[in-house]
């Protein structure tokens, strides 16, 4: 490792229209890239491998909301559901079974939490990676190679959206589950952001070695603008280090700690048939205590996908109150449309759902 120090005081500026400027002091003892270790090398922990094949991978500490959690790499988790991690604090002495709180792997993230027992580490911001420009310096940290906290200065480079690396599906849920819908929000966001020209990973050229993997990549002043993804190889003198920008690690972030809110329980629905008409349908809905914005978005549904959802509950006990009252009102109803109707099917069925602050009871005009 050569050390390169000057007694200079460089200035480097940013896209004009943000009126962005870091100072960079450079002295005989210290650089920029040495104050920005010893502000994260604390927070970044060793991620222990035992899948054949996968090296040790790095991990940082964010703060979300009033927790600490470790933002690491998914292709370090290979489907686990715990992982063993060290942390600097002790030296990387000790090994910590810590959960894995979700994954999006389209992105390549996933999200750790340390057991009670672990010592916690101080939490590093996510800075605004939209503040840097192509010629910005950044820097990579990680565990690389065995070694425990070290660094690499590159600069960024290019975006890029990544789409022929990257499975661009994503993961798969269950059709109609809430984890289902969440997916489908944010493949719609992530298409809506292309088209603004924000692209989810960056380029740069801060060499990243085996164990950087799921280590922060920061600016000059130590904050998270992206974390170390994936590296490609063309060829000696062609290699690209890619890293997922802080701004889409925030989105997936949020995303993660969303579906932790699920909560498992049985919803009930309506099926679709090709025999009764709607204002039969509405008329048993509405008699059953749906509004007729309510009962026509359960009518819509029922129709595009099979399926109108009801009512969520948290117990299946609870969801067969619904049922009973739909067909009883569906009975009465029968009477009045002779030939034309036949009975309605209404299912209880499992599912997961975020909670609301009545989270049992009947569909409202917020279903």
């Amino acid at each position: 490792v050569t050390t390169l120090s000057l007694d200079l005081g460089l200035s480097f500026h940013t896209r004009p229209a943000l009126r962005r400027v870091t100072t960079l002091s450079l002295d005989s003892s210290r650089s920029f890239v040495s104050d920005a270790m010893g502000r994260v090398i604390p927070s970044v922990a060793l991620v222990v491998c035992h899948s054949s094949g996968t090296p040790e991978g790095s991990a940082c500490a964010i703060r979300v909301g009033s927790e600490v959690f470790l933002l690491t790499s998914s292709e370090l988790i290979s489907g686990q559901k715990t992982v063993e991690v060290a942390l600097p604090a002790d030296g990387y002495a000790a090994r910590y079974a810590s959960s894995v709180i979700g994954c999006a792997e389209h992105v390549g993230l996933a999200l750790l939490q340390l057991p009670a027992d672990a010592p916690t580490p101080p939490a590093l911001s996510l800075g605004d990676d939209n503040l840097l420009s192509v010629g910005d310096f950044v820097i990579a940290i990680g565990n690389p190679l065995g070694a425990r906290g070290g660094a690499s200065l590159g600069m960024l480079c290019s975006r890029t959206g990544m789409a022929s690396l990257r499975n661009q599906d994503g993961p798969v849920a269950p059709p109609g589950t809430a984890e289902a819908a969440m997916i489908e929000a944010e493949k719609e966001e992530e298409a809506e952001a292309a088209q603004r020209g924000q692209h989810p990973f960056l380029v740069i050229n801060a060499a990243a070695a085996d164990g950087m993997r799921g280590g922060p990549v920061v600016d000059a002043e130590g904050d998270i603008v992206g974390m170390t993804t994936l590296v490609l190889s063309a060829g000696e003198g062609n290699t690209r280090f890619y890293s997922l920008s802080s701004s889409r690690a925030s989105r997936a972030i949020d995303s993660i700690i969303a579906r932790r809110a699920q909560k498992l329980g049985v919803r009930v629905v309506l099926r679709n048939d090709s025999v009764n008409k709607r204002e039969r349908v509405a008329q048993v809905l509405e008699a059953s205590g749906f509004s007729s914005q309510a009962a026509s978005f359960a009518m819509l549904s029922a129709h595009r996908t099979g399926r109108g959802v009801l009512g969520y509950f948290e117990t299946a006990e609870q969801a067969e109150v619904l049922r009973e009252k739909l067909t009883q009102h569906d009975s009465l109803s029968q009477s009045n449309w002779e030939g034309s109707a036949q009975a309605l099917r209404f299912d209880v069925e499992p599912c997961s759902f975020y909670p609301s602050n009545d989270s049992h009871g009947a569909a409202s005009d917020e279903a």
